[in-house]
């Protein structure tokens, strides 16, 4: 699934540009139904407490943290210091960083930001939890992550818009393009060459 919106009608609208205008509307309806069905399909067959992606990124900081060395600073606040080391692409040792973090019984703060920004626990508050033993820092992460909100996302149904159905004829005047400018076979616009 993509979340991003631009992306999602990429999708949708992927090869109607040359139709007509009353098939591209039709299309664009029809495919976006479609898109929710199916996204609704895949919301209501999740298992997972979270959302899929965001689960994969929890398992995959989870990995990460079991890298990461933690050292307690005050137990009363649960505020920890966490040694972590960065590797670059060809795989030597670049030194520890060190991040401090601050678990709390509602949310966690990190100097690395991602869990104030993300509302998902980046991998030094996972790393604090483990030590905290029994958190597993699942109650940190927005309830607009669940599989709950994802399912409320794709809820609605849409409805068709019968077309044709209920179209009535308009009155007034016919237009007509102006009659100068109307092409004739066999004698060429104006402003064209005749050689």
């Amino acid at each position: 699934m993509t979340t991003n919106i631009a992306e999602s009608f990429n999708r949708v609208l992927k090869g109607v540009r040359s139709l007509p205008l009353c098939a591209i509307i039709d299309l664009t309806f029809y495919r976006t139904a479609e898109y929710f069905r199916d996204s609704g399909n895949q919301a209501e067959e999740c298992t997972t407490r979270f959302a899929p992606r965001v689960h994969k990124l929890l398992d995959a900081r989870r990995a990460k943290a079991q890298h990461h060395r933690t050292r307690i600073f005050d137990r009363r606040n649960n505020e920890f210091e966490v040694l972590c080391k960065r590797r670059y692409a060809s795989a030597y040792s670049a030194g520890d960083t060190v991040q401090q973090c601050i678990v709390g019984p509602t949310e966690a703060k990190c100097t690395c930001n991602k869990p104030k920004l993300e509302h998902i626990p980046c991998s030094h508050v996972l790393a604090a939890c483990k030590d905290l033993g029994g958190n597993d820092g699942g109650h940190y992460v927005s309830w607009f992550y669940t599989t709950e909100a994802l399912r409320n996302t794709w809820r609605p149904k849409m409805h068709s818009y019968a077309v044709g159905s209920s179209h009535k004829t308009i009155e007034g005047p016919n237009w007509a393009p102006y009659p100068a400018t109307k092409t004739i076979e066999g004698i060429a616009h104006r402003g064209s060459s005749t050689m």
